[in-house]
């Protein structure tokens, strides 16, 4: 059959990958503490939302446990996991690992444009901190250390640290204390930055231990270890 004149210079549609988008979204929502710790999420509500099939909410599903951000319980389905204080310290050692990678790029190949990215970030992040606007002040620190990571154009880095950001975040969000708590972070980050500027790793290292070690402190200190409020 001829093609129409009309049709004849449009582009065709790129295919779609149904079930790598709903995992994003997916991810994106565990990120932002919209399901519960052991919210069981099942296929019928999430296909019923997306306006999808259950097929790829199935798969989604699959990689999201596989990544270990959903916990799958043989003849009860999927959830949300649960975060105990030994998940949350294997979390943070995992994101202090990819952040001291990053660092040590940073120090052996520094690049000015990058210490002025992060440092007007801190500039930004200490501004929310100061006009008490702490989801600003939350999205500018995850930012700070993303971008940290980031710069060292590590695709195995970033791609660990997109991974257990998620679980950061799911962390958070549960979190007793967070930024109401520690008003002067800014200076923590401060520190991470002005050590690496001046080429010395390990009191780059050492900030960055401090910083994730008060917030799993923190953590800890919530009412309930097992049952996050």
């Amino acid at each position: 059959m001829a093609t129409k004149p009309a049709l004849a210079e449009v582009s065709p549609i790129e295919p779609v990958d149904i079930t790598a988008v709903i995992a994003t979204r997916l991810r994106d929502l565990l990120g932002e503490g919209k399901f519960a710790p052991g919210e069981q999420l099942t296929e019928a509500s999430i296909a019923a939302a997306f306006q999808v099939s259950r097929g790829p909410v199935r798969e989604a599903l699959k990689r999201l446990t596989e990544q270990g951000l959903l916990v799958s319980e043989r003849n009860r389905g999927v959830f949300v996991p649960v975060l105990t204080d030994d998940d949350v310290r294997d979390i943070y050692r995992l994101r202090g690992a990819v952040e001291s990678a990053a660092l040590a790029e940073l120090v052996h190949r520094p690049r000015p444009e990058v210490f002025s990215h992060l440092w007007g970030i801190l500039g930004r992040y200490r501004k929310a901190l100061q006009a008490r606007d702490w989801e600003t002040a939350d999205e500018l620190d995850m930012m700070f250390h993303r971008e940290l990571v980031y710069s060292s154009e590590s695709r195995r880095l970033i791609h660990a640290f997109d991974t257990v950001v998620v679980e950061t975040r799911m962390c958070m969000r549960y979190m007793l204390f967070g930024h109401e708590a520690h008003p002067d972070m800014d200076t923590w980050h401060a520190d991470i930055l002005e050590a690496a500027e001046r080429g010395d790793l390990e009191a780059a290292n050492r900030a960055l231990e401090f910083h994730n070690a008060t917030v799993i402190a923190d953590f800890i200190k919530r009412p309930s270890a097992e049952t996050p409020e």
